[in-house]
């Protein structure tokens, strides 16, 4: 029987980051739709050290089993630059979710999560491209 859950822990502190943190480490788009990191490696470290998050792969995992989707910078649904690893803080990486809406924060609460759905930790980023 496979049951999905809405625990809202991560969704919040993903909200939370985006409310509080450097914009020119991660922010919102315009529309407030998707959200994009701009320095996986600065946020890796803030992630890590301030929001008790264990790592940019679990973040990923954890996007994928809320159901977010990675889009290239053509809104495609894409990853893109795969080849550049979590080191390489040039590599954007943009996500979307119908629910995860900037100015909503109790749309989190209608977000399932599905832990069959979490990939190894590349798997997520390999997967969109397929």
């Amino acid at each position: 029987m496979d049951v999905l859950t809405s625990d809202t822990r991560f969704l919040r502190k993903v909200y939370l980051i985006l409310v509080k943190e450097d914009p020119a480490i991660v922010s919102w788009d315009a529309a407030g739709r998707s959200f994009s990191i701009f320095n996986t490696a600065l946020f890796q470290k803030l992630i890590k050290s301030k929001y008790h998050l264990s790592s940019l792969c679990t973040f990923r995992q954890n996007l994928q089993a809320h159901g977010f989707i990675e889009i290239d910078s053509h809104g495609n649904g894409a990853a893109g630059n795969l080849e550049l690893g979590e080191d390489n803080a040039a590599a954007t990486e943009t996500y979307y979710h119908q629910l995860f809406v900037k100015g909503h924060p109790e749309y989190l609460e209608k977000i399932p999560f599905d832990p069959h759905m979490k990939a190894a930790c590349y798997g997520f980023r390999n997967a969109s491209r397929s």
